[in-house]
């Protein structure tokens, strides 16, 4: 669980979450955007929070609303950011750990959370999508039964309605977000990576 290495560090540190991520990941990687909880003069720009009742939109947390503070730090999914520094962390997978020169876990380290940690014990129901499971998000082993993503593939479906993939061998980061909470139909995030594998099919044959 994300909440009990959360706690781990925490406890091997003697810092709180917070402070060990910013001093150790936010600063080093000039995340100017990432927060467990947004400072006052950024909440104008936290954007509304939507829930899906009986197939319509409503609004579930409004605009420029947060959380209130407290001494809990989320490790599962706490962190407020923004697309620029989701991007700058994901160069991470594909710069080997190291971005503008700033090294923030080693190329082994790297290599390991994008390894298949399930092999064999990989749920059946996975299988067909050519999926299993790293360090920290799903690894794609195989192209799926469609024939998108390619081996090395490494990424995850987030809170929010949110999905990130990595693709070290096309050099690739693609992102979407829709603030829902929970999270909304997958039929939506799957289109969203077949169009973006589709366009790059798409570039690839332009002369």
């Amino acid at each position: 669980s994300y909440e009990v290495l959360g706690a781990v560090i925490e406890i091997a540190s003697g810092q709180t979450l917070e402070a060990f991520m910013t001093e150790n990941i936010f600063k080093p990687l000039g995340l100017e955007d990432s927060y467990f909880y947004l400072p006052d003069e950024k909440s104008d720009r936290l954007p509304a929070v939507y829930r899906k009742v009986d197939g319509v939109l409503q609004l579930d947390r409004p605009y420029g609303e947060d959380f209130p503070r407290t001494t809990y730090f989320h490790g599962g999914g706490g962190v407020r950011t923004a697309p620029q520094d989701i991007l700058r962390f994901a160069r991470l997978f594909l710069e080997g750990g190291a971005v503008d020169g700033v090294r923030i876990l080693e190329a082994e380290t790297i290599a390991m959370m994008l390894s298949d940690h399930l092999g064999e014990k990989t749920p059946d129901s996975w299988k067909p999508s050519g999926l299993s499971w790293g360090f920290g998000a799903a690894v794609r082993y195989s192209e799926d039964d469609i024939g998108s993503g390619t081996p090395g593939q490494y990424g995850w479906v987030g809170g929010g309605f949110a999905k990130l993939w990595v693709d070290p061998k096309e050099r690739l980061i693609a992102y979407f977000n829709f603030p829902m909470d929970p999270p909304g139909d997958n039929e939506l995030l799957n289109e969203f990576e077949e169009r973006v594998e589709a366009a790059m099919t798409q570039s690839y044959k332009s002369p």
